[in-house]
C-alpha cells in the first residue's frame, strides 16, 4: 500500500468511523474507513502534495480531525514552512482540500517547521507548534467553515514565555482552559492558559528538568492532559521515561508527581525506549506511549494516590503514652535543609499488612494541620525510587527510601510492628520539594499518617518546646 512510508502520526475521527494517518516520505495524508464493530480499516485514499491541487502536507508528520468533524488539519517539517486544511465529509471520510496556511503568508508566523497540531475541544481553535520559530501559533476558524485566520504567536522570550525552545507537542485540557507544551531544547514543559473566546493564549509557568526535583524530561515530545484534568502525562524521550504531573483543574498548574523510566524502574516498565506519543484512556485510568526505541507501545495502569484529608481523620491509631513521640518542623536558610520529621512511639497495633499493597498500589501521605487547615503534606507513592523499590520487608516490619522525594520531599518512613505500646512509625520530608507549613504554627497540632486504603496514625500537639519563625518542635498529647 502506498502511502504509508515513514508514518509518523495518526487521528481517528470523533465519530469512530474514519483515521487519518501523516506519512512523512510519502508527503500526504492517507485515509480509511473504519470497522467500528471490529475496528479493522479499509484504505480509502492518500492526498499527496501537489496532486490534485493539495499543498501544505510535504513531508507530513501530524494530522488531527477537528471534534466536531468537519475538518482536517495536516502538516509537518517542510521547507514550505506550513500545513493544510481539509474539509471533511462525514460520511464517507473523504477530504477536499481548502487552503494552505504558510509563514509569512496574511501576517501568519510562529510555524516554522510545523510539529503538533490540535484543535481546541469546541472545534473553535486550531493551535500548531512551530519547531524552528520556537512558537505555538494560535488560529481561528472561520464560522461554520475550515478556513482559518491567525489570532497571535506565542513565543519564546516575548510576553513572558520562557523554557519553550524547540517545541515539540502539544495538548489542550478538556475543559479547554488551559494549552500544554513540550520544548524539546530546554527539556521543559510549558503551561499556558487559554481565553475560550478569543482562543488566546497566556503564558502560566515551565517546569524544567532537573528544577525542584523533576526528572525524566530529557527532550520531551508526548503530552496528554487526562480527560479527567487531574494529571499530565509527558514522555522525555532522551530518558527513556514517562513523567507525570499532577494538575490543578481549576488554575492548570502543575506539580510533579513522579517518573516511570526504563532499565530503572521494575520490570514491567522495560517497555519504555524513545518515547514519542502519550495517551490517556477515556476514563483515566491507563496511559499509552508510543516508544522510537523498542518499536512497541506501552501501556500503564494509574497508581492510586492518597491525599490528606483536609480536615483531621476520626478513628486513627494512637499513642498509648504522652510525651513520647516528637514533630520537628525545621525551616533552614537553605531549602535543601528544610525537613518536616515525625516519630509515632508506643502506639496501637500496628502490623506491617495495614499499609496494603505498597509496591503496586497504596500510597501514603504525612499530613500536619493546625486548628483551621491542613498545613503540610509529602506522600509516598508506590513504584520503584531509583531502580529499586522504595519499600523494603524487614523481619521487624517495613522500610521505605525515596531519595527523589518525589513528590513532595517525603525521603523516608519505617514501620515497627507491635502489639499496643510496642508499635512504631516514624516518616520524615526534606529538601526543597518540602513545602513547609508557616512558622510559627497555631495550637494545637495534629499530625496524621494516612494512607490509601483509609488507614491512619495520629498524633496531637498542645505545648511544644519550640515554636519560631523557623522551628516547631512539640512531644505528643
Amino acid at each position: 500500500m502506498d502511502g504509508l512510508h515513514h508514518a509518523e502520526g495518526v487521528a481517528i475521527s470523533d465519530d469512530g468511523m474514519h483515521v487519518y494517518v501523516a506519512a512523512e516520505k510519502d508527503d500526504g495524508i492517507s485515509a480509511f474507513a473504519r470497522n467500528p464493530i471490529n475496528g479493522t480499516l479499509t484504505f480509502l485514499t492518500t492526498y499527496i502534495e501537489g496532486v490534485g491541487g493539495v499543498t501544505g502536507v510535504d513531508k507530513a508528520t501530524a494530522v488531527t480531525v477537528s471534534p466536531d468533524g468537519d475538518c482536517v488539519f495536516a502538516g509537518g517539517e517542510s521547507p514550505l514552512d506550513a500545513f493544510a486544511v481539509f474539509d471533511r465529509d462525514s460520511g464517507t471520510g473523504l477530504l477536499t482540500f481548502v487552503e494552505i496556511i504558510a509563514e509569512g503568508a496574511g501576517g501568519v508566523t510562529g510555524i516554522e517547521r510545523v510539529g503538533a497540531i490540535t484543535v481546541s475541544p469546541d472545534s473553535a481553535h486550531v493551535y500548531v507548534v512551530g519547531r524552528q520559530s520556537d512558537a505555538v501559533a494560535v488560529f481561528e476558524r472561520t464560522p461554520g467553515l475550515c478556513e482559518l485566520n491567525f489570532v497571535q504567536a506565542m513565543v519564546n522570550g516575548a510576553g513572558g514565555v520562557e523554557n519553550m525552545q524547540r517545541p515539540e507537542g502539544l495538548a489542550i485540557s478538556a475543559s479547554g482552559d488551559h494549552v500544554y507544551v513540550t520544548a524539546g531544547h530546554d527539556d521543559a514543559l510549558v503551561v499556558f492558559s487559554r481565553n475560550a473566546i478569543t482562543g488566546g493564549l497566556a503564558f502560566i509557568e515551565s517546569h524544567e528538568n532537573r528544577r525542584n526535583g523533576i526528572a525524566g524530561l530529557d527532550n520531551p515530545e508526548g503530552v496528554a492532559v487526562s480527560p479527567d484534568g487531574t494529571s499530565v502525562f509527558v514522555g522525555g524521550r532522551s530518558a527513556r521515561a514517562l513523567v507525570r504531573f499532577e494538575r490543578d483543574p481549576g488554575t492548570g498548574t502543575l506539580r510533579y508527581i513522579s517518573k516511570r523510566q526504563n532499565n530503572v524502574n521494575i520490570g514491567y516498565d522495560d517497555v519504555l525506549g524513545l518515547v514519542e506519543g502519550v495517551a490517556v484512556s477515556p476514563d483515566s485510568l491507563h496511559i499509552y506511549s508510543a516508544d522510537a526505541g523498542t518499536n512497541g507501545v506501552g501501556a500503564f495502569e494509574l497508581q492510586s494516590s492518597v491525599a490528606c484529608s483536609g480536615v483531621p481523620l476520626a478513628g486513627c491509631r494512637a499513642q498509648t503514652q504522652a510525651g513520647v513521640g516528637t514533630i520537628l518542623v525545621k525551616d533552614s536558610s537553605n531549602d535543601k535543609s528544610d525537613q518536616v520529621k515525625w516519630q509515632w512511639k508506643k502506639g496501637e497495633l500496628t502490623q506491617s499488612a495495614d499499609f496494603g499493597d505498597i509496591q503496586n498500589t497504596a500510597s501514603q501521605a504525612l499530613c500536619v494541620y493546625d486548628p483551621g487547615a491542613l498545613v503540610f503534606e509529602a506522600r509516598a507513592l508506590p513504584g520503584a525510587c531509583r531502580g529499586r523499590e522504595c519499600w523494603t520487608t524487614k523481619s521487624s516490619g517495613l522500610k521505605h527510601k525515596n531519595k527523589e522525594r518525589s513528590p513532595e520531599g517525603m525521603s523516608d518512613m519505617s514501620v515497627k510492628d507491635g502489639l499496643d505500646t510496642k508499635a512504631k512509625v516514624t516518616a520524615r520530608a526534606k529538601g526543597e520539594l518540602a513545602t513547609l507549613p508557616s512558622l510559627p504554627i497555631a495550637l494545637p497540632v495534629t499530625v496524621q499518617l494516612q494512607t490509601s486504603d483509609g488507614e491512619c496514625w495520629s498524633s496531637t500537639y498542645t505545648t511544644p518546646l519550640i515554636n519560631t519563625f523557623d522551628q516547631f518542635k512539640a512531644k505528643n498529647d
